[in-house]
């Protein structure tokens, strides 16, 4: 059983992001299996041939709009509600001392939901 890591960031790949694409094929060289998850996309021109290859394998958590966020929501609720409500407890919690409100945060907490509901 190999170990799995989630590397979440906002876009991905740019081709400034080249060190975290060394980092990420440095874990899977160890033996890790490392899933790239991205808010959204890079729209730039991709001409390395590994940020093309970085670009198939990352899953981008706004690409198929707001519904299919909701429904992953509604879905994680349903099928791990225990999982779901400490999350949101976390999500209130942070959202308590931190520089940004707490409507951030629940916001955050539903664009890492599809990824841990599919993965």
């Amino acid at each position: 059983m190999s170990l799995r890591i989630a590397y979440f960031i906002n876009q991905y790949p740019k081709v400034s992001h080249s060190f975290i694409r060394r980092e990420i094929l440095a874990l899977e060289r160890q033996g890790f299996e490392v899933q790239r998850i991205a808010l959204r996309g890079w729209d730039g021109e991709l001409v390395d041939e590994q940020d093309l290859q970085e670009r198939m394998r990352t899953r981008y958590v706004l690409l198929d709009g707001l519904s299919a966020l909701l429904w992953a929501l509604l879905r994680t609720l349903l099928t791990a509600p225990g999982h779901f409500f400490s999350a949101l407890a976390l999500a209130l919690r942070m959202g308590r001392r931190a520089e940004r409100p707490w409507p951030y945060h629940l916001v955050y907490l539903a664009s890492g939901v599809p990824h841990a509901a599919v993965a």
